[in-house]
């Protein structure tokens, strides 16, 4: 059971061991929350590079997005596109062929 949730939010949930699987809507606004806090270091790159030079940069070293790695990424990237169209082309004809019934 998921405790202290405000009523608002979807709590819509299937527990499974370990893992608790959250309603579309909780999904939604945590990857949105997600999102921004993730979103804060590039706006502090880009508003205030001294800051962020000395503050983070500084002192966080990249260790997967290295030149090293690029291959591989380059790859994984072109895989995961792929896939993606894949699974869009899949649903629209699924979709098509629902609507034709």
């Amino acid at each position: 059971m998921v405790k202290n949730v405000p009523r608002s939010v979807d709590t819509t949930t299937l527990e499974h061991g370990a893992y608790v699987y959250v309603g579309l809507c909780h999904g939604q606004a945590v990857l949105t929350e997600l999102a921004r806090f993730h979103a804060l270091s590039l706006a502090m790159k880009r508003q205030q590079p001294e800051l962020f030079s000395s503050n983070v940069s500084s002192v966080i070293t990249e260790a997967m997005f290295v030149p090293e790695n690029e291959e591989w990424y380059s790859e994984y990237y072109r895989s995961a596109a792929d896939n993606a169209l894949n699974m869009v082309n899949y649903v629209s004809s699924c979709s098509l062929l629902t609507a034709q019934k």
